[in-house]
């Protein structure tokens, strides 16, 4: 997981890499209610996002003037959600996104570049954390 995050998180096992040996220090895996993580707003199904085109509102950051800042983690279970390292994506303003939910404090979406290369952990990865005012005001389902 890119940024700052100290937690136990499960992943895939075809996402890491290396020799050393998996310990099982956080437990059994659990599925948070979305509730906890999220305002309410979930686009698209259990396996995708719904698809929406960015657009520039006021406070929607861009890293090279066209191209959104994209975060690894905004740990969107905080109110306020705390942003980590910023990711400088490849999603441009205008472009086609599938948005998957908006984070507790309604400030960040969780969004995939249908462009980028798997989502199992190898390669530049599609799902990350974008404001939520690079979205339309009126989010599609």
């Amino acid at each position: 997981m890119y940024g700052d995050l100290n937690a136990c998180l499960w992943t895939f096992s075809g996402a890491v890499a290396g020799s050393a040996t998996a310990a099982d220090g956080c437990g059994t895996a659990a599925t948070l209610p979305t509730s906890v993580f999220t305002n309410g707003q979930i686009g698209g199904s259990a396996d995708d996002g719904a698809t929406v085109a960015t657009v520039a509102r006021a406070g929607c950051s861009t890293w090279d003037g066209s191209h959104i800042r994209g975060y690894g983690n905004v740990q969107p279970w905080k109110v306020p959600a705390v942003a980590s390292s910023p990711l400088n994506g490849r999603i441009a303003v205008g472009q086609t996104v599938l948005w998957r939910y908006v984070s507790r404090d309604g400030k960040w979406v969780m969004i995939r570049d249908p462009r980028a290369d798997s989502t199992d952990g190898v390669g530049q990865q599609g799902w990350y954390f974008i404001p939520r005012n690079c979205l339309p005001a009126t989010l599609p389902g």
